[in-house]
């Protein structure tokens, strides 16, 4: 029944039936109170602002890429940007529209802000909206707060949100909505940044949309977006979010994809420089720290960039390792990015050798976690390793592959060219995984799991770090190409 369904899908997807499109703005603004569209359609009044309905089988996209064809997932949401997306979701149109001095009449963002202004969902302050600056987390509370039902009760505090802030009782009611949550340590952190790809996976909550993870990660084609990779933990999300489709109710409740439309989306302007709010990603340093450094990896107040004739190399792949627009390596992950950099800087200091900093950090993942039976990797498959690496060591156990997943990571944060390898050990061919780094001329295999295993399972004493596979250990370790 699925795989007729399936089938049926992608003949309407790939013969274009039936095409989608954002809802309709207004063409202008008019004066008085807040009014809706179509009043009857939407029903009574349950929200201070009313969002477009969401269950008629058809979801529009509300954010895009850029004109390169980047979603930039791990980039901070600009106010322009969110005023955009903002505008995409709401049904209402205010009784007037305020101007800024700061907002041009032309600018792509203009008739947004104008219409999430007048709503107030968002503010300006000084007769300014600063449409390129970041959008902070407290503020994305402010305008969520007001989309919310009436009946949306319940109140969460968080331990770094003061009741005098500003947006207090926003922050705790969308808390209590389960839309923004805190960290590990339960912060909310109110002034961070919001990132392109936490939008993404809010609007979705919000909104009630759940991402068809079956059809998406069955039927290619659907992201379009180079740096939004299968295995980023926000994968499903970003497509839901930028790819206009219809959609039926599945047995089970779920949202079940029936077309889609995969025709041109439009992409905005792309804004100037982010303003009033650093770069997270830019190194504290001259205005050129990369001059007069040798060419290869560095680490630089811990990130690692690459350097070639003077210049960081950005938005580039090298030995597996992709540095992004600000020059940073980056997994893709801003989590996964921040766990890996944080153990590297702990484990590793610029007085250790190379061969030093590899065992640090193999002595590290073999001590620190364990064994846990997790899904096998298939042969030939690409992209697993961020999502079982994060999830390693989010949750401080896994496979022999979440093993290899996190040291392998753990290895390019050096600037090596770390690779995983899908193979097999022992006398049963067991499905198996480690790490292999090519270096001094030479390729040397690296097993944590294995290790760990040893370790703690038997009495025998084994080293398997930094191995060449002719010489692995006999009788331990059978090496499989």
């Amino acid at each position: 029944m699925r795989k007729r369904w399936l089938e049926r899908a992608s003949a309407w997807a790939l013969a274009a039936a039936l095409l989608l499109a954002l809802p309709a703005q207004a063409s202008g603004w008019e004066t008085g109170a807040v009014r809706t569209p179509d009043q009857t359609a939407l029903g009574a009044r349950t929200a201070p602002v009313m969002l477009i309905p969401q269950d008629g089988g058809a979801h529009g996209g509300y954010m895009n890429g850029n004109e390169k064809g980047e979603f930039q997932p791990e980039r901070p949401v600009t106010r322009g940007e969110l005023a955009q997306m903002l505008s995409a979701v709401v049904a209402d149109q205010p009784g007037a529209a305020p101007s800024f001095s700061d907002v041009a009449w032309d600018a792509w963002y203009a008739p947004a802000v104008g219409r999430v202004a007048g709503l107030g969902l968002m503010t300006g302050s000084g007769g300014a909206f600063r449409p390129s600056a970041a959008a902070t987390r407290a503020e994305f509370a402010a305008a969520l707060a007001l989309l919310l039902p009436y009946d949306a009760m319940g109140s969460r505090a968080f331990p770094d949100v003061d009741p005098g802030h500003w947006a207090y009782e926003a922050i705790c009611r969308t808390g209590a909505q389960g839309l923004l949550t805190g960290d590990d340590r339960g912060n909310f952190r109110p002034d961070d940044v919001l990132l392109r790809c936490e939008a993404a996976v809010v609007f979705n909550r919000l909104l009630g949309r759940q991402a068809d993870r079956w059809t998406i990660i069955h039927m290619s084609g659907l992201c379009r977006f180079g740096d939004v990779p299968g295995s980023h933990w926000a994968y499903a999300d970003i497509v839901e979010a930028t790819v206009p489709h219809r959609w039926t109710y599945n047995p089970d409740g779920s949202e079940g994809w029936v077309s889609v439309d995969m025709g041109t989306v439009p992409v905005y302007d792309p804004l100037p420089p982010l303003q009033d709010s650093p770069d997270p990603w830019e190194p504290s340093a001259p205005s050129n720290p990369a001059a007069g450094l040798d060419d290869g990896p560095h680490r630089i107040d811990g990130r690692l960039y690459w350097v070639r004739g003077g210049q960081f190399v950005r938005d580039e792949k090298i030995n597996a390792l992709y540095f992004d627009e600000n020059g940073c390596y980056t997994t893709g992950n801003a989590d996964l990015d921040q766990r890996l950099n944080a153990i590297v800087e702990e484990r590793t200091d610029s007085s250790m050798t190379q061969d030093q900093k590899l065992r640090a950090l193999f002595d590290y993942t073999v001590a620190n976690y364990r064994y846990l039976s997790r899904p096998l990797v298939r042969k030939g498959a690409v992209d697993w390793e961020p999502g079982y690496a994060l999830w390693f060591l989010q949750n401080g156990k896994g496979n022999c592959f979440s093993f290899a997943a996190a040291y392998c990571l753990l290895c390019r944060e050096l600037g090596l060219p770390a690779y995983t390898v899908v193979g097999a050990s022992g006398s049963a061919d067991s499905p198996h995984g480690w790490v292999e780094i090519a270096m001094d001329g030479a390729v040397y295999m690296f097993d944590p799991e294995l290790q760990w295993y040893y370790n703690n399972r038997t009495t025998k004493k084994v080293n398997l770090f930094k191995m060449q596979p002719s010489k692995v250990p006999s009788g331990v370790y059978r090496y499989i190409w």
